[in-house]
Formats: structure tokens, sequence, C-alpha cells
């Protein structure tokens, strides 16, 4: 559908906002993404859309100063939207900034309660600044079956509650493995299973995870990077090196 629009209207610059996650999300064409933002900047360089694409392309390829620019400017765009506040918070997240990552996720919640990710993102945030309760308290909020399920897996694991982070990682996997390996895989990661782990982001990218294409700033796989395994499989994403 993007591909038609640009066809009737080459500067439809949502449809070229449209056609770079796609590439980002299903193709890992990060070439092709940067081109179609350029693009679309071209056209529309105060876009919200475009603005926010390009942090997270930027983010996404580990260029994180860019990225919070980017991302900084998409929410003065619109800050009421939730999603540019994720993205937002993500790249805080990644340069290490938690505070703020929490701060903004705050942020995104009070503007929406019911924003879906926001329970989970927050009690990651809060896993990674060593609140564990905290994070349990979160995870145990989140509105969504499968989130939920990994988010109760990761705080009980943080905890040292191991039979409820192995009920709820095997409950994870009876529900999940078909269809959402990844979820299966940051978990393993975040337990130091280096083995399984390597082995369900393989099915993920099997999967056509759509959100595979976060993998480089995902904390979770941080226990993965020494691992010459998690080096191929990023190569594979067609990420630089």
């Amino acid at each position: 559908m993007a591909s038609n629009a640009l066809k009737l209207n080459p500067s439809a610059v949502r449809a070229r906002v449209s056609m770079a996650w796609i590439h980002m999300i299903y193709d890992h064409d990060w070439a092709g993404a940067d081109r179609e933002l350029k693009q679309a900047a071209v056209l529309a360089p105060s876009d919200m859309q475009v603005l926010k694409g390009q942090a997270e392309l930027s983010a996404d390829l580990g260029h994180l100063d860019d990225a919070l620019r980017q991302g900084k400017a998409a929410v003065a765009q619109d800050p009421l939207d939730v999603d540019s506040l994720e993205v937002l918070s993500d790249i805080q997240d990644a340069r290490g900034n938690l505070r703020e990552a929490e701060s903004t996720m705050r942020r995104a919640m009070d503007i929406r309660p019911t924003y879906a990710f926001g329970h989970y993102n927050l009690g990651c945030i809060l896993l990674e600044r060593g609140d564990s309760d905290g994070a349990l308290r979160e995870m145990q909020q989140v509105p969504i079956d499968d989130e939920k399920q990994k988010g109760l897996a990761l705080a009980f694991f943080a905890l040292g509650k191991k039979t409820d982070a192995d009920a709820a990682l095997g409950d994870l996997i009876k529900e999940q493995a078909s269809t959402n390996a990844l979820d299966i895989a940051e978990v393993y990661a975040f337990r130091s299973q280096s083995d399984e782990a390597i082995l369900w982001l393989e099915r993920a990218y099997a999967q056509k995870s759509p959100w595979l294409f976060r993998i480089k700033n995902d904390w979770l796989m941080k226990g993965l990077e020494a691992d010459p395994r998690y080096k191929v499989f990023l190569r594979k994403m067609n990420f630089p090196e």
C-alpha cells in the first residue's frame, strides 16, 4: 500500500516513513530505511513521524547522539505522542541515562495510563536500576499476557525466586513458542543461558519477529555480546560492524 501511494504521489511523506519502517522491521535494509527517511525529511523536516523514524533508525544502528537529538525533536513536535516518548525512553536507556528513561516512560503513562507497554517498559528500567521489587510490581500490572509472563520471568529471576521464574518462563514457552520466540530468547539471555538464548534467537529470525530490529540496544542481550554466535547473528541481520 505504501508503494502504491508513492507511485501515485512520490511526495507522500507518510508513505515514505511507512516504507522506512518496513525496511527496518521486516527487511533489515538499513540503507533503504535511511534513503526513505532522508527523502521524507527533505519534504517535511519538522514532521514528527519523520523525526521519530530517524531517531529509531539512528538508535538501531548505534548512533545514539543523533538518536537523542532526533528523539527530543520528535517529542517537541507532539509532546502528547506516547510512541515518541517510548522511543525517546529507549534511547535514553541505551545511553545509560536510566533516571531520564524512567522519567520519560512515566510521562508517557501519565498521558495514557492504559498504554499497552508502559508497565513492562517501566519494569525493565527498574530492573536495570536494581529495583527488583519495584520491577515486579510493574510487571504484575502488564495488561498483555505474553509481556506479563516475560516480565514476571525476569523479575522473579532477579529476585532469586527461581521456582516462580521457571514457572513464568514455562508459561511463556507454552503460549508463545510458535509466535514470539524473541521474548523467550531475551529471558534466557537475562538468565545467562547463552545456548538457549541463541537457539530461540534463531527461531525468532525464522518467525520474522517484528522487534528484532531493536536488538543492538536490547539490554537483556548484553550478556551475549561476547558470544561469537551472537556476532554472526547480528551480521545476518545486516547490521554494520
